[in-house]
């Protein structure tokens, strides 16, 4: 894990900016194939402390996945999911307006990373957890056991949609990830005990995150 980028939202995307400052990558050169394989081990990562299974990448999640970030990366609405689809969903994205970007190793902790702190305050056999720790639960749900990740990164007029404000050209960095079979859709207290299942690796970083 990246210790220095924190366990907060803003402070993730503030690790970003800074450090694609320093590592000077353009969008156009960023490596998606090595990203995609950095999602899927950051996943693994945090589905073995919690004692879950490994997701395996799939091309029908990637398919899917790959379509929607096209469409939606262009669209003035920053997070929508796509409707009437089959797969588990989340979404995340980066905007700039400096063509400069991370490395795939750190962006895709940063997008892993934001889904996993939303369970810092996750209660297991509680009935809402659904609507405020989706990205959480779905990246731990058990019995998901394929992944397909999307990514678009395309520049954009500044303070258009998602874009900063300012003036010139944006760049924006959106990632669609599909899960399959989807998690958290069946809300029952035993669902969710069966299939987000406690810190089991003593990680220290992690418990002091979902401890917060």
């Amino acid at each position: 894990m990246i210790t220095k980028m924190g366990w907060d939202a803003n402070q993730i995307r503030r690790y970003i900016m800074e450090d694609a400052a320093i590592k000077r990558i353009h969008p156009q050169q960023f490596d998606v194939a090595h990203f995609k394989r950095a999602v899927i081990e950051a996943h693994n990562r945090y589905r073995r402390l919690h004692g879950t299974n490994d997701l395996s990448q799939d091309g029908a999640c990637e398919i899917a996945a790959k379509r929607w970030a096209d469409s939606v990366s262009r669209q003035s609405a920053c997070l929508t999911h796509e409707p009437q689809q089959r797969f588990g969903e989340s979404l995340f994205f980066y905007s700039t307006l400096q063509p400069l970007i991370s490395d795939p190793e750190t962006m895709a902790e940063a997008t892993v990373r934001t889904f996993y702190i939303e369970g810092r305050d996750y209660r297991r056999s509680a009935r809402w957890v659904a609507s405020r720790h989706g990205h959480f639960t779905q990246m731990l749900w058990r019995d998901t056991n394929r992944i397909g990740i999307g990514v678009s990164i395309i520049p954009q007029p500044a303070g258009w949609g998602c874009m900063p404000p300012g003036r010139g050209q944006a760049w924006i960095f959106y990632v669609v990830l599909r899960y399959d079979p989807p998690g958290n859709r069946v809300i029952s207290e035993r669902s969710f005990d069966e299939n987000v299942l406690p810190v089991e690796n003593k990680d220290i970083q992690a418990v002091q995150c979902l401890a917060t």
